[in-house]
């Protein structure tokens, strides 16, 4: 990882079964840089968030934030380095409960 990158995706490929959903996503992003991810429906938009939080694994490819390599933590120690998903309707993780 380049010094000064907040979140750095690198090379990222995502599956759906044997639909390859992202081809090689990469993109940096430095403390106060915003991105915007633009398409129509079916794009990538939402499985590239849900491949960096680890809620779909990638097949591929590279994730880090703040100098951490999450690529292969689970979605709840990714969670706790303060990256979030809110999708619409709010209704995510419909088999946990609160500790």
């Amino acid at each position: 990882m380049k010094a000064g990158h907040l979140l750095e995706v690198n090379n990222l490929h995502t599956l759906y079964g044997k639909s390859h959903i992202l081809h090689g996503v990469s993109f940096r992003l430095k403390e106060g840089e915003s991105l915007s991810l633009m398409g129509r429906n079916g794009m990538g938009k939402t499985t590239t968030l849900k491949s960096i939080l680890g809620i779909v694994r990638p097949r591929s490819g590279h994730i880090a934030f703040d100098g951490v390599d999450l690529s292969d933590l689970p979605t709840w120690r990714r969670m706790r380095h303060d990256i979030a998903y809110v999708p619409e309707g709010r209704g995510m993780f419909y088999n946990l409960t609160v500790k």
